[in-house]
């Protein structure tokens, strides 16, 4: 079983802070999608359950066992898409000036 745990992919940000401001950090951070994407992964672990559905999961897992909610060859690439995904909406509110 391959395990991950991925942490910090959120690209929520301190106030006032722009990733279109540090184009360096914004490029590796898009960058930081792809190897996510490709590892091998059957258990994702994430700091906060509801990123990668470990809440949900945890609460299929007290019910039944088997299958194994926590088993999910797609988890890190259904989780990399998803907060890539919305790295590209934060960039696209900050150039149109709609990021908080």
């Amino acid at each position: 079983m391959d395990t991950v745990f991925a942490s910090s992919f959120n690209p929520i940000a301190g106030p006032g802070y722009r990733y279109t401001g540090h184009p360096e950090e914004a490029d590796a951070f898009r960058r930081s999608f792809a190897p996510l994407r490709a590892l091998p992964c059957n258990i994702l672990l994430t700091p906060h359950p509801g990123q990668s559905d470990g809440d949900v999961k945890a609460r299929k897992l007290g019910v039944s066992r088997i299958p194994n909610p926590f088993i999910d060859s797609k988890a890190c690439r259904i989780y990399a898409e998803t907060y890539a995904a919305l790295f590209e909406k934060r960039m696209a509110d900050e150039k149109a000036g709609r990021a908080k």
